[in-house]
Protein backbone atom coordinates (compact mmCIF):
# COMPACT_ATOMS: atom_id res chain seq x y z
CA UNK A 1 0.00 0.00 0.00
CA UNK A 2 2.92 2.37 0.58
CA UNK A 3 4.88 1.13 -2.46
CA UNK A 4 4.84 2.77 -5.89
CA UNK A 5 6.69 1.75 -9.03
CA UNK A 6 8.66 4.03 -11.34
CA UNK A 7 8.29 2.87 -14.94
CA UNK A 8 9.57 3.73 -18.39
CA UNK A 9 11.87 6.71 -18.07
CA UNK A 10 13.51 6.95 -21.49
CA UNK A 11 15.10 9.90 -23.30
CA UNK A 12 16.16 10.36 -26.89
CA UNK A 13 19.95 10.34 -27.30
CA UNK A 14 20.04 14.10 -27.92
CA UNK A 15 18.28 14.75 -24.59
CA UNK A 16 20.62 12.60 -22.51
CA UNK A 17 23.29 14.09 -20.27
CA UNK A 18 21.46 17.40 -19.87
CA UNK A 19 19.99 16.78 -16.41
CA UNK A 20 16.48 15.97 -17.58
CA UNK A 21 16.58 12.47 -16.08
CA UNK A 22 17.39 13.92 -12.67
CA UNK A 23 14.62 16.51 -12.98
CA UNK A 24 12.07 13.91 -14.01
CA UNK A 25 13.13 11.55 -11.23
CA UNK A 26 12.92 14.36 -8.66
CA UNK A 27 9.43 15.27 -9.87
CA UNK A 28 8.21 11.66 -9.84
CA UNK A 29 9.52 11.02 -6.33
CA UNK A 30 8.06 14.27 -5.00
CA UNK A 31 4.63 13.47 -6.47
CA UNK A 32 4.78 9.94 -5.05
CA UNK A 33 5.70 11.35 -1.65
CA UNK A 34 2.78 13.81 -1.86
CA UNK A 35 0.45 10.92 -2.75
CA UNK A 36 1.46 9.13 0.46
CA UNK A 37 3.85 6.53 -0.90
CA UNK A 38 6.86 5.76 1.28
CA UNK A 39 8.81 3.41 -0.96
CA UNK A 40 9.59 3.43 -4.66
CA UNK A 41 10.48 0.32 -6.66
CA UNK A 42 11.83 0.10 -10.18
CA UNK A 43 13.18 -2.42 -12.65
CA UNK A 44 15.63 -1.90 -15.49
CA UNK A 45 17.89 -3.91 -17.77
CA UNK A 46 21.59 -4.68 -17.83
CA UNK A 47 23.34 -2.28 -20.15
CA UNK A 48 21.32 0.73 -18.99
CA UNK A 49 24.41 2.00 -17.17
CA UNK A 50 23.50 5.70 -17.07
CA UNK A 51 20.07 4.88 -15.64
CA UNK A 52 21.58 2.55 -13.05
CA UNK A 53 24.05 5.26 -12.01
CA UNK A 54 21.20 7.79 -11.71
CA UNK A 55 19.21 5.47 -9.47
CA UNK A 56 22.18 4.62 -7.23
CA UNK A 57 23.14 8.30 -6.98
CA UNK A 58 19.61 9.02 -5.79
CA UNK A 59 19.48 6.54 -2.95
CA UNK A 60 18.04 3.47 -4.65
CA UNK A 61 19.41 0.20 -3.32
CA UNK A 62 19.97 -2.75 -5.62
CA UNK A 63 17.84 -5.81 -4.86
CA UNK A 64 18.67 -9.44 -5.61
CA UNK A 65 15.36 -10.08 -7.33
CA UNK A 66 12.01 -8.59 -8.27
CA UNK A 67 9.31 -7.64 -5.79
CA UNK A 68 6.49 -9.82 -7.00
CA UNK A 69 5.39 -10.57 -10.54
CA UNK A 70 5.39 -7.20 -12.29
CA UNK A 71 5.28 -8.64 -15.79
CA UNK A 72 8.14 -6.51 -17.11
CA UNK A 73 9.91 -8.67 -19.66
CA UNK A 74 13.65 -8.39 -20.03
CA UNK A 75 14.32 -6.59 -16.76
CA UNK A 76 17.10 -8.05 -14.66
CA UNK A 77 18.03 -5.16 -12.35
CA UNK A 78 15.81 -4.28 -9.38
CA UNK A 79 15.92 -1.25 -7.06
CA UNK A 80 14.10 0.06 -4.01
CA UNK A 81 14.24 3.36 -2.17
CA UNK A 82 12.48 4.91 0.81
CA UNK A 83 10.81 8.17 -0.22
CA UNK A 84 9.40 9.37 3.07
CA UNK A 85 12.33 11.76 3.29
CA UNK A 86 14.92 13.08 0.88
CA UNK A 87 18.20 11.09 0.74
Amino acid sequence: EDLCELRKMYFLPEARGLGWGQKLLDTCLERAREAGFRRCYLETKSGMDAARALYLRNGFASLEGPLGATGHGGCDQYFLRAIGARP
